[in-house]
């Protein structure tokens, strides 16, 4: 049976079929591991087939054992890495094909965390340290993936400078695909505040804004543009100056404006997302808020100019926002499930009224989402590595966080610590923790945690009438 066949599945079906499917995946893992452990010499092209059978494997949605396979795949890796045989012939070639293994299984955020809890930082170091080539690049492209806040921190300018020098081969009329991987990883760095500032210093938001807005639509690759797209965006958040110059560069926005029309005819759906939150960032989010604004001040007016005219004071007036919903809850796709369960048992068990964004939805996803934050009292910030990633997230986060509502975040992966952004917006509040605690506890702990704080806001609010 094809791996990918099983990536596929939709595993809700029948818990004979889950059973089946678990069983096949362990068993042909079982089988390449043992294949991995055969004497030397391994031709480079079988390994290379082999991790990435194990690579297409470890995707299955919800495998079971994936933690054992996980690590004794990164286990075998690691061996190959620190142990090369000086002896064969293809050593050189073996190395790639591991390097290139490693940085494949860093793309998927499970493995990614095993990856960063086996401290296996200092062994790509060594292999960055090496002579320039595709050993270095890969290297690099991996640490990119796994560093730390407090590594990056150490010494942002180095990393910060190799990735800039891979940019000097972004050519916006051709296509290199060996910068899938640069832009990649450069993409995961954008979540670093130095990393960030020092890439804006350095030149690399004028290179990658010349890529998007001067390319040739007939040669570049959606991958390529989500990348940058998404970087650029990214140099936005608390960067005035780029923020400004994005907003006056008006071939850009044409630009971007017509890959978002190309990707609904394309139905290229991450382009489109991706495009959609770039347009609403640079055009839409700040006359959003003005609006927003005038809205409230102009209900202010209204109620003082009634209040005058009734001859009620107007602090005795009845002060209740307008709230369509108890609970938004802001989450990434990668922990759809556990988030929809939570919604789930809220709404139904517990009665809450809830916006969640289960389905893609028609229009501006983003305007809905801020529509949303604006129609609820509480919001649930559903905090993973996952979420600080993504852009849309952070938007949400800090546009909650502007807007003074009550925000209770939510710990989705065990082993996650919240930093930089979103551990600066979780600061001293309560998370409930969804990976450590059973459901059916963590959730009677979300729901005391919420009547707790509605409780405080009463009393403060009578405290000060």
């Amino acid at each position: 049976m094809c791996s990918s066949f099983l990536i596929k599945q939709d595993c809700s079906a029948s818990i004979t079929s889950i059973d089946l499917i678990q069983d096949i995946c362990d068993e042909l893992l079982t089988r390449l591991e043992y294949a991995l452990d055969q004497p030397p010499p391994i031709a480079p092209e079988a390994l290379a087939h082999i991790f990435k059978r194990c690579q297409q494997l470890l995707k299955v949605h919800n495998l079971s054992f994936f933690d054992k396979h996980a690590q004794n795949i990164i286990d075998r890796l690691t061996r190959m890495l620190r142990n090369p045989l000086p002896t064969n012939a293809d050593d050189e070639a073996l190395i790639i094909v591991a390097l290139k293994s490693f940085y494949n299984l860093s793309q998927n955020c499970n493995v990614r965390t095993i990856m960063r809890d086996r401290r296996l930082t200092p062994l790509f170091h060594k292999y960055k340290t090496t002579e320039v080539g595709e050993k270095q690049k890969l290297a690099l492209a991996i640490l990119a993936e796994i560093m730390n806040e407090q590594e990056i921190n150490n010494n942002p300018s180095e990393i910060t400078t190799f990735f800039l020098d891979q940019l000097k081969q972004l050519n916006p009329n051709e296509y290199n695909s060996n910068l899938d991987s640069t832009l990649s990883g450069l993409n995961a760095l954008m979540q670093y505040e130095q990393i960030k500032t020092k890439f804006i210093e350095l030149g690399g938001f004028e290179r990658l804004t010349s890529f998007v807005r001067d390319g040739n639509p007939e040669i570049q690759s959606d991958k390529q543009l989500e990348y940058a797209i998404r970087i650029l965006r990214s140099c936005m958040f608390n960067h005035h100056e780029t923020s400004n110059a994005l907003k006056q560069d008006e071939k850009l926005m044409v630009r971007v404006n017509d890959l978002l029309e190309k990707s609904k005819e394309n139905e290229s759906a991450t382009l489109k997302r991706v495009a959609e939150g770039f347009m609403w960032t640079v055009q839409k989010q700040e006359k959003f808020i003005e609006e927003r604004v005038a809205q409230a001040e102009k209900k202010k007016q209204e109620k003082k100019r009634k209040a005058e005219e009734t001859g009620v004071a107007e602090e005795e007036e009845e002060e209740e926002e307008e709230q369509k919903y108890d609970l938004m809850i802001s989450y990434c796709w990668a922990e759809s499930e556990l988030a929809h369960r939570i919604f789930g048992h809220l709404s139904e068990k517990l009665g809450y009224k809830i916006w969640i964004d289960i389905e893609q939805m028609h229009g501006s996803t983003i305007e809905a989402m801020a529509n949303a934050v604006d129609g609820a009292e509480f919001i649930l910030m559903c905090m993973s590595e996952s979420y600080k990633r993504s852009a849309n997230c952070k938007s949400e986060a800090e546009y909650a966080l502007n807007r003074k509502k009550h925000i209770v975040p939510i710990k989705m992966v065990k082993e996650y610590e919240p930093d930089g952004w979103l551990g600066f917006i979780l600061g001293t509040r309560i998370y409930i923790n969804f990976a450590t605690h059973e459901f059916e506890k963590a959730i009677e702990l979300l729901d005391n945690e919420i009547q707790l704080q509605k409780k405080k806001w009463k009393e403060n609010k009578e405290n000060v009438e």
